[in-house]
């Protein structure tokens, strides 16, 4: 729920005092994923830190890095690129982070890729 809320120093607080940064949600998500649907870079650097896993995806088979680039998330795609093993991963419906971001005028994230 912090990451969702954009509230990092909740986050900080529940890790340090032993939350699992990597843990999933009933659908796959992690916290990590969330912050990047948000769009909020400062969220997803402190996970990145923590130890969030960038290559982890959801049920729907989506990366942090297509939610971040459906959204248009310039800041947060630049932090989970260099992060990710495989950033052009087709989810099950077989869209990549660049096709979603395409698909949604975001041409600017999408040539980041």
């Amino acid at each position: 729920h912090a990451a969702l809320n954009e509230d990092q120093a909740l986050a900080a607080l529940l890790i340090d005092a032993g939350a699992e940064v990597r843990a999933l949600n009933d659908h796959g998500e992690s916290a990590l994923h969330w912050a990047g649907y948000g769009g909020n870079d400062g969220m997803v650097r402190l996970l990145l830190e923590r130890g969030a896993d960038a290559n982890e995806v959801n049920l729907d088979g989506n990366l942090a890095l297509h939610g971040a680039a459906a959204g248009g998330h310039e800041a947060v795609v630049r932090l989970l690129l260099p992060r990710t093993r495989a950033p052009l991963t087709r989810n099950l419906q077989g869209k990549t982070p660049a096709d979603l971001a395409r698909e949604r005028g975001h041409d600017g994230v999408a040539a980041l890729f």
